[in-house]
C-alpha cells in the first residue's frame, strides 16, 4: 500500500521532538511567561507542519481488489478518520498543550503580571 511515509515520519518527529524529556518541570513567578511562550511557539512552529502531513497518509489502495480497497480504507480509517485515530490523538496533544499554556497564562496572572506584561512577554517584548 502507497502513503506518504516520508510526511508519516516528519510528523512523528515533531511530535516527538516536542515532548519534554524531563520528567520535572518547576515553574515560579521568575519563568512562568517564559514557560508559557515556549510551549506556545513551540506548538505553532509545529502543528500546521504536522497536519499538513497528516493530510498525506491516506492510504491507496494498490489495486482495485476488494481486499485491497478494504484494507486501505481500514488502514485510513485508523491513521486519519476514527476517533481514536493517529491524527485525532496528535490534535488532542496539541490540545492539551494549548491547555497548558492557558493554565501558565492564568497562573501568571496569579503571580499579579498584568495583561500587558503578559501580551509583551509573547511579542517578545522586554521585560521591565
Amino acid at each position: 500500500m502507497a502513503t506518504d511515509s516520508e510526511g508519516f515520519f516528519r510528523a512523528l518527529g515533531a511530535v516527538q521532538t516536542s515532548i519534554p524529556q524531563t520528567t520535572q518541570v518547576v515553574v515560579d513567578k521568575d519563568n512562568v511567561l517564559q514557560a508559557a511562550k515556549v510551549i506556545q511557539d513551540t506548538v505553532g512552529t509545529y502543528r500546521d507542519a504536522i497536519l499538513q502531513d497528516f493530510a498525506g497518509l491516506a492510504i491507496v489502495p494498490p489495486g482495485n481488489d476488494p481486499v485491497s480497497v478494504q484494507a486501505a480504507q481500514e488502514w485510513s480509517k485508523k491513521l486519519l478518520t476514527d476517533p481514536d485515530s493517529y491524527r485525532a490523538r496528535v490534535n488532542q496533544y496539541l490540545g492539551s498543550l494549548d491547555n497548558l499554556v492557558n493554565n501558565l497564562i492564568t497562573a501568571a496572572k496569579q503571580y499579579g503580571y498584568t495583561e500587558q506584561q503578559i501580551t509583551d512577554a509573547f511579542n517578545g517584548a522586554p521585560s521591565a
